[in-house]
């Protein structure tokens, strides 16, 4: 064991001692002196703990190259790639992990269409954007899809995804005291995976209602209220 490496558990233990010194001290009758090393000694406790938690976060920081999200460029890869569909054909975004290393893409789809590395890959996320006639911008995203899980892109063929297919929408209301009312909104595409809707840049407005009759005439509208 090194000089250094027994200097620094030394410098970390001696909260212990200062307490072990205030307690002898305290059992002896000198407790002014008893209790100024007690207080001492969790002050120093106090400080190793905040320095540990300060290590570990910068050690978690400190992650490879392999764990941040590189941008593939299939038109730059010099290996083999698999080729993979969407009926999504708008611009949008796949975030993988290898399933048997560290490496993380992203990969940006057009006209439904992408390209990977071959191999086998976990998929993170899937999101794409829009921008609605009054210039708002949207986003839909499915985050740690169950269908599929994982993905294998292969040199030959060209492998189907279910992302953003067959979106259907679904609300859930239930009544509630004094005449509230909740909303559960489900998003959920033809495999099963759910997603999440957000506009950007400015706050979700009321709910509203319209009631039909059997002709599919709207007869009465409204809003709902936040609170």
């Amino acid at each position: 064991m090194g000089v250094a490496l027994v200097f620094s558990i030394a410098i970390l233990m001696a909260w212990v001692l200062l307490i072990a010194v205030g307690l002898l001290a305290l059992r002896s009758g000198r407790r002014g002196l008893g209790v100024a090393f007690i207080v001492l000694g969790g002050l120093w406790g106090l400080l190793v703990l905040l320095w540990a938690g300060y290590d570990t976060y910068s050690l978690r920081g400190m992650e490879p190259r392999g764990a941040s999200s590189t941008a593939f460029d299939p038109q730059t890869h010099e290996g083999p790639t698999g080729a993979f569909t969407l009926d999504w054909h708008r611009p949008s975004t796949l975030n993988v992990r290898e399933k048997l290393g560290s490496g993380k893409y992203k990969v940006k789809s057009q006209d439904g269409a992408l390209r990977l590395p071959v191999g086998t890959y976990t998929v993170e996320s899937w999101n794409a954007e829009a921008t609605d006639d009054k210039g708002l911008v949207w986003l839909l995203e499915t985050r740690y899809p169950k269908s599929p899980e994982t993905i294998k892109a292969k040199a030959e063929g060209t492998t189907a995804l279910p992302y953003g297919s067959g979106l259907h929408a679904r609300i859930t209301t239930a009544s509630a005291p004094r005449g509230a009312a909740s909303f559960e909104f489900t998003l959920k595409d033809a495999a099963g995976n759910t997603y999440s809707l957000m506009s950007r840049g400015q706050k979700a407005q009321p709910p509203g209602f319209e009631v039909t009759d059997q002709s599919g005439q709207v007869v009465w509208s409204g809003k709902f209220e936040y609170g």
